[in-house]
């Protein structure tokens, strides 16, 4: 499953372009999903977890390194019971300004009820 919407000033979904670039590297496109609606992490997971027949399945999240450990508590909080993190490496210089952002997620999360 493949998942993200259109942001602003995007030409394309970021599942369409996840898509394309799995293709590009040999997967076949007739076993990706594509989840084109969310706007967020939250409706990522909310989203994908439609697609999951098993959710006790061990399901891979693939997402940049700093955005793991939000993206495994919103995955749980979708009803996913067995996830691992699959990270991708971050900009080095970047990192810090990212965990720092990722932490105002966490509480945002939190106070939205998103956990």
């Amino acid at each position: 499953i493949v998942s993200g919407g259109r942001g602003k000033g995007e030409n394309t979904t970021e599942a369409f372009a996840m898509y394309n670039y799995l293709v590009s590297k040999g997967i076949d496109g007739s076993r990706i999903i594509q989840e084109d609606n969310s706007t967020d992490t939250s409706e990522n997971m909310k989203y994908s977890v439609q697609y999951i027949e098993n959710t006790d399945s061990l399901v891979g999240i693939v997402t940049n390194n700093f955005h793991i450990a939000r993206s495994r508590l919103l995955a749980r909080h979708a009803g996913l019971n067995n996830t691992c993190g699959m990270p991708a490496e971050s900009d080095h210089v970047l990192f810090i300004n990212y965990m720092v952002r990722e932490a105002i997620g966490i509480v945002k999360d939190f106070v939205f009820g998103n956990f």
